[in-house]
């Protein structure tokens, strides 16, 4: 992962250039002669200049819970798209950007158990090249698959090297049980013994510090609270970096979007006339229908996972419903269209929602404390190769992730895997809503969206976003 400057004083030119993957953010802001960049939007805020508001923001945030990249808060600020760089001329002030070649990966496995073998062999590499450190690192456990196996790699790893050092982990639980996957951590931190610190956020404590988070935001987001209070406690435990799980999810099928995406793809045959007529229905997932009409991967990916409708837009913002259409139909994001079922869903999921959202928040906020957080299942190589395996392998077995925990089932305990996915998930809708942290706002319309959050009738990402929008 990188997001890095070079100044060429020879050629007199400035290179920018972002990680293959996005996993570190950078901004940049063209303005008359001169460039600007930052990894995060606030820092542009401090100079001497006055940026102007991008007036379809506000759309932006209430459709997709983030602002999709390259989209800021500002018409002048964009995302560097990633495995992409800029070259500025300072003889001119003349600019170009360009994405860099990537090797495609060649499969050399030509069967299950060969792929198997090859994919434990580049994630165990990975996890060892993420463990590298001068400072204090420890692993997010949160009791699922994903972080138990790396957890597991990374003991491993420790007794392959001879190190005395036990390895550092890390947990979140509450006191609402529903919501706790301590037995499972548990079941982990012993099994390699490791340096284990339990961390139990209460209602208080959330309330106490949730203010403090919500200013550590750099762009508007729905998923950056939770991120906030894992860095809070890996700060406490005295640790510079730690490592998470996330892109397992996204490479082999761990979220909902897989499993409706063939009905995704029968409501694609349904005129746009029919189709606009979810607005009429008071489900937020049908309402959401309505997405499908603009008949392109962002219409698809609001269906599954949008916040607001576009008439819920229209009535929050004041707007006619055909811009809202304009603004998100418009956006330039598509996904290649030889992609089928779950290959689009795990396209969409990594390059829309783990990229724009995931993975903006996780940097936001474990930079905020000072925390440097590493993500082996996002190493290029292992990346590559996992997107490059056929569906009948990757997605095979009715059971959430069944490839990745049949390959790492030796050392993975039957108890992690088998049971239901619960996600690292904070209680939300039980925190905010017995509250009146969210009930501030000036606008009418807005207010009576959350005043239906009170009564158990609105979800709270979207009771947030409102909020956020109009606080």
């Amino acid at each position: 992962m990188f997001a890095f400057a070079i100044y060429d004083i020879t050629k007199q030119k400035t290179f920018l250039v972002r990680d293959e993957t996005g996993i570190k953010p950078l901004y940049y802001s063209v303005s008359g002669e001169k460039l600007v960049f930052a990894s995060e939007v606030k820092a542009f805020e401090s100079l001497n200049y006055s940026y102007t508001e991008n007036p379809d923001w506000k759309i932006y945030f209430l459709a997709f819970g983030h602002l999709p990249e390259p989209y800021t808060t500002y018409s002048e600020i964009a995302m560097l798209p990633k495995a992409n760089y800029l070259i500025w001329n300072h003889e001119d002030s003349s600019f170009a950007v360009n994405s860099f070649n990537t090797e495609e990966t060649e499969l050399k496995a030509n069967n299950e158990n060969g792929v198997e073998n090859e994919v434990r062999t580049l994630l165990k590499r990975s996890v060892e090249r993420h463990l590298l450190s001068d400072a204090p690192i420890g692993v997010f456990l949160s009791g699922g698959v994903d972080s138990s196996i790396i957890s597991l790699l990374a003991e491993e790893i420790r007794i392959e090297k001879n190190q005395k050092t036990k390895v550092n982990t890390l947990s979140i639980n509450f006191e609402e049980t529903a919501f706790s996957e301590q037995k499972y951590q548990e079941i982990i931190s012993a099994k390699i013994n490791s340096e284990h610190s339990n961390y139990t956020i209460t209602n208080t404590f959330f309330h106490k510090h949730l203010s403090s988070a919500l200013n550590a935001m750099d762009q508007p987001s729905t998923d950056g609270l939770n991120s906030w209070f894992v860095n809070y406690f890996a700060k406490k435990k005295g640790l510079k970096a730690v490592i998470s799980g996330i892109g397992a999810d996204e490479l082999f099928g761990g979220y909902p979007s897989f499993n409706r995406m063939k009905t995704v793809t029968r409501l694609m045959l349904l005129p746009a006339s029919i189709l606009k007529k979810g607005k009429f229905f008071k489900k937020s997932f049908l309402k959401r229908a309505y997405y499908l009409s603009y008949k392109n991967t962002v219409g698809q990916y609001l269906f599954l996972r949008g916040i607001c409708s576009p008439d819920e837009i229209a009535e929050l913002l004041d707007v006619e419903i055909d811009y809202v259409d304009s603004v998100l139909s418009g956006i330039n994001i598509s996904a290649p269209k030889h992609l089928q079922s779950n290959n689009l869903a795990g396209w969409m999921e990594f390059n829309m929602y783990m990229q724009n959202q995931l993975l903006k928040d996780t940097d936001t906020m474990s930079m905020h404390h000072g925390v440097e957080v590493r993500i082996p299942f996002l190493d290029k190589d292992f990346a590559r190769l996992i997107q490059s395996l056929p569906s009948e392998i990757k997605f095979k077995g009715h059971i959430k992730k069944w490839f990745l925990i049949k390959t790492f089932i030796k050392i993975l305990p039957k108890a992690i895997w088998n049971r239901p996915k619960m996600g690292f998930t904070f209680p939300f809708q039980l925190w905010l809503q017995n509250e009146n942290c969210l009930s501030n706002v000036k606008n009418q319309k807005a207010s009576k969206f959350l005043s239906s959050f009170k009564t158990g009738k609105l979800h709270w990402s979207k009771a947030l976003a409102i909020y956020i929008v109009f606080k």
